[in-house]
């Protein structure tokens, strides 16, 4: 659906830096290949994933393309652990911003933040904290992307923290019928565009590594959310001088309109397409 097969002959994510920030990553999947990472868990020293959704977001950014499983987005693109969610998948302001700080001082690419917090309030301000380690990290010249958020079916479907905040790229989720998945969190509409939904991509019974070598599927924004940041990374190696805003302002000018015509708060700019973006 996002059409990252088609450009693989240009490009594959070789040699950019990106950060999962998330419960881990399985360090013995034969799928995957990590560099390196750290836990920001406290009393948790390694990185290694001990519930499974780090690892499954990890697939669908950059498995690699071997005879394998299922392959990424970025099927090369250089894979960091940053454990800030523990065994049962819940994790503290504190952690994650620590997290983001690792980032920024060992120079990532791109940050996938598939995680997040419902909001009761259409009109609830950003987390400052949130704010300001974006805003570190974008001038340190990293993408941070975040998952909108799972709240769609109930009457407070808002986007989420973190990914409310300007300086995250929000992702929202379709189905296989480009449809949005009815549990993706959306608006309000008004919003501004840099605080709700920015753009789409598959996010429903997607396919994706599991720990202990396995593979099944799961559903939500976490898994667009990756998506989009495997697309970032194969900008990042086509367009190695491009700002983070640069690659973001491209990614959706070159997404494929979907729900109401235009910019809309349910879908952003449209589904993610990376032959538009990196063949244009």
């Amino acid at each position: 659906m996002v059409k990252a097969d088609q450009v693989w002959h240009r490009v594959t994510g070789r040699g950019v830096k990106v950060a999962v920030i998330d419960t881990g990553i399985d360090e013995d999947h034969p799928d995957l290949t990590v560099s390196g990472g750290a836990s920001f868990v406290p009393g948790v020293s390694s990185w290694d994933d001990d519930q499974g959704h780090g690892t499954h977001c990890a697939g669908i950014a950059g498995a690699r393309n071997n005879p394998l499983g299922v392959v990424g987005v970025a099927p090369e693109c250089e894979f960091h652990a940053v454990k800030v969610l523990a065994g049962n998948g819940s994790g503290q302001l504190s952690w994650i911003l620590a997290g983001m700080g690792w980032c920024v001082r060992n120079n990532m690419d791109v940050a996938s933040m598939s995680l997040g917090s419902d909001v009761t309030d259409p009109n609830v301000g950003c987390i400052t904290a949130y704010q300001r380690a974006a805003r570190n990290l974008e001038r340190s010249g990293c993408v941070v992307v975040a998952a909108a958020g799972n709240a769609g079916r109930g009457n407070n479907h808002w986007v989420g923290q973190p990914a409310r905040c300007p300086g995250f790229l929000a992702v929202a989720a379709v189905d296989r019928n480009r449809r949005k998945a009815n549990f993706s969190s959306w608006g309000p509409p008004d919003l501004s565009r840099l605080s709700g939904v920015e753009i789409a991509a598959p996010g429903v019974s997607i396919r994706s590594t599991l720990p202990g070598g396995g593979y099944g599927q799961k559903s939500g924004t976490s898994m667009a959310c990756p998506h989009v940041s495997g697309a970032a990374a194969l900008l990042k190696q086509l367009r190695p001088t491009w700002t983070p805003a640069r690659i973001r302002n491209h990614l959706k000018a070159t997404a494929s309109d979907l729900g109401a015509p235009g910019f809309d708060p349910e879908l952003g700019a449209g589904l993610l397409d990376c032959r538009r973006a990196v063949l244009g």
